[in-house]
């Protein structure tokens, strides 16, 4: 068996990397084998065999190699740059941040950066940004917005849009609450007790009895809980489970 035989033998067995192997010895057959096993071996791959499949092999079994690919190949093959955001989102920051790789950013890369790692907005380019990317990134995610006070400009109106399922309790006002609710009932139960009211109450059970089931128990007794029973339309288990939570 060949010295080169034997490289490619123990690379794929996980017993050496191509740190062990001579530079002389190095092929491109043999670093291709190498990335495949690990992507962060392409560090240890010469710059003339540091091909365009040495690089898509080696972000694809590991994004963080993307930070090893050379310039040039990222600007005649963007593609090993999206697939690596699309893996890996919090490398957004990185690309945002490298001298020339930031200019080969596209709004589709972005969009799979932040459906990858919602967080990654913050670093989507301002020109690159859509309502629609953020407002997908904040129902992945809703303590983004935490991370976005301050930059009401970002958000825009899009936080109306946002059901209350979606928000971290303290962007839940009474206002929205009782919007949605109107709107969709059953999501009386994202409503927190702090701005939870008869009127969000009613609202919520006009729209969809059902909603009843998520009633706290101090409202338990309240005029529009009492409405909506004689009203009835719902399952006779809720009104148990109703019972349980003020006996309780």
């Amino acid at each position: 068996m060949s010295n080169a035989e034997t490289h490619l033998a123990r690379i794929r067995a996980g017993e050496i990397t191509l740190q062990h192997v001579p530079r002389k010895e190095k092929t491109h057959a043999l670093c291709v084998a190498a990335v495949h096993m690990n992507g962060r071996d392409i560090i240890n791959v010469p710059s003339h065999l540091r091909s365009k499949a040495v690089c898509y092999a080696a972000v694809y079994q590991n994004p963080m190699a993307i930070k090893a690919v050379p310039l040039a190949i990222l600007q005649d093959e963007p593609g090993i740059l999206e697939l690596a955001l699309g893996r890996n989102g919090t490398l957004l920051k990185w690309a945002a941040e490298t001298e020339g790789v930031t200019a080969l950013l596209t709004e589709r890369m972005c969009e799979k950066a932040v459906n990858s790692h919602g967080r990654s907005l913050q670093h989507v380019p301002p020109q690159l940004r859509t309502r629609e990317m953020v407002r997908n990134a904040i129902i992945r995610d809703g303590a983004l917005l935490m991370l976005l006070e301050g930059k009401e400009s970002l958000v825009g109106d899009l936080i109306e849009q946002i059901h209350i399922k979606h928000l971290p309790d303290q962007f839940k006002t009474e206002k929205r609450c009782l919007a949605q609710v109107k709107e969709q009932g059953r999501l009386l139960r994202y409503v927190p007790l702090r701005v939870m009211t008869e009127e969000i109450i009613e609202a919520a059970l006009q729209s969809n009895p059902w909603a009843i089931e998520y009633v706290p128990a101090t409202f338990a007794d309240s005029a529009p809980v009492k409405a909506a029973i004689r009203r009835g339309g719902f399952p006779e288990k809720l009104l148990k489970n109703l019972a349980l939570q003020v006996a309780g």
